[in-house]
């Protein structure tokens, strides 16, 4: 064991800030959330897949100070692919550092993928999250593995979709500005992500005040399952 001070130390060093990672219920806070949504360029679906799970997933951001926990989600019919990352509270700083220095070292060791867009890749913080009966806290959803993952990206009061976990999230900084993003105010939108194993479709169709939604399912790590032909 390290002495307590050691610990300290560490711990002031590493994420800089005295705010608390846990709740009072001794769960692990969600201090952001990045979202990454890209989609291949034509005829490049699974050498993207291929770069993305084996290199670029782990390398510039889940092995990031932080990062407790990540997953990767598919939608075949558009070809978009969903990466998510929640991030413990005070490491936004330490993680944005690390993402830059791995970039800087992938071009340098040529180990970027270009035949790619960058559709909508933001940091977030959650606003409000609801659970259903089963109560499975929010910071738990990613590793829960849910069989569906649908997402809306709307107006700020629009409807929320009944479903086992929702989280809607408040932008605070674009990493990757993109065309998706022009002409919005950040400010009165919201990205609402729903987590359930029986989701019907895409739950928001239905629902107004979204400007664009879909319904992912979990990437199948290592294989091309879920990569479309």
């Amino acid at each position: 064991m390290w002495p307590r001070r050691g610990r300290l130390l560490w711990h002031a060093l590493v994420v800089g800030t005295s705010e608390r990672v846990v709740d009072d219920d001794g769960v692990v806070r969600i201090g952001s959330v990045l979202f990454a949504l890209i989609r291949p360029a034509d005829g490049h679906d699974r050498a993207f897949n291929h770069w993305y799970e084996r290199d670029h997933f782990y390398t510039a951001a889940a092995a990031a100070p932080g990062v407790f926990s990540a997953a990767r989600f598919i939608e075949p019919a558009e070809r978009l692919h969903l990466a998510l990352y929640f991030v413990m509270p005070g490491f936004d700083a330490a993680r944005e550092a690390f993402a830059v220095d791995q970039m800087v070292a992938a071009g340098e060791e040529d180990r970027l993928f270009a035949e790619r867009e960058h559709l909508h890749t933001w940091t977030y913080a959650v606003e409000s999250a609801s659970t259903g009966p089963a109560g499975i806290p929010p910071a738990l959803v990613l590793d829960r593995r849910y069989a569906s993952v649908a997402v809306g990206w709307g107006d700020v009061d629009a409807p929320r979709p009944d479903a086992d976990v929702v989280l809607v999230l408040r932008t605070t900084a674009p990493v990757m500005p993109s065309s998706w993003d022009e002409g919005v105010d950040p400010t009165e939108q919201r990205m609402v992500i729903a987590f359930g194993d029986a989701l019907d479709g895409d739950p928001f169709a239905d629902l107004g005040g979204y400007h664009w939604s879909a319904r992912f399912e979990p990437a199948v790590v290592g294989t091309d399952t879920h990569v479309p032909d």
